[in-house]
């Protein structure tokens, strides 16, 4: 049963297989990129860590991949503004590599930022 308050996500799925006991099931909803963590995905990854940290109604949170390939392929590399190039493409843009290099650092820094929320959710 998903719970209401966490309907609003486009790339992650919150559901209480049994409303009577305090768990959360947690899955990453993005089964045709092997539920590969995007932008739009880890921005919601740890949103949904913070609103369960503050849930008083969790106490345990099970976390999973939608698909039977793959739990996640980790960073979505292809994904834009990930690559080399700074804004997806090959990186022959005429940018300086070390600004493109900066650009990149700064997409890793807030999807570990993200992640870092499972690790601070309270349950």
């Amino acid at each position: 049963m998903a719970l209401p308050a966490y309907t609003s996500y486009r790339f992650i799925r919150v559901t209480r297989p049994q409303p009577d006991i305090p768990i959360a099931h947690v899955e990453l909803n993005r089964p045709e990129k092997l539920n590969a963590f995007s932008r739009p995905v880890w921005v919601e990854f740890g949103r949904v860590f913070r609103q369960i940290s503050a849930d008083a109604d969790v106490r345990v949170v099970v976390l999973s991949g939608v698909g039977e390939r793959a739990f996640t392929a980790g960073l979505d590399v292809a994904a834009e503004g990930m690559a080399m190039g700074g804004g997806g493409g090959g990186g022959d843009d005429g940018e300086d590599p070390a600004r493109r290099a900066k650009g990149l650092r700064g997409h890793i820094e807030e999807f570990q930022g993200c992640i870092s929320e499972m690790e601070r959710c309270e349950k």
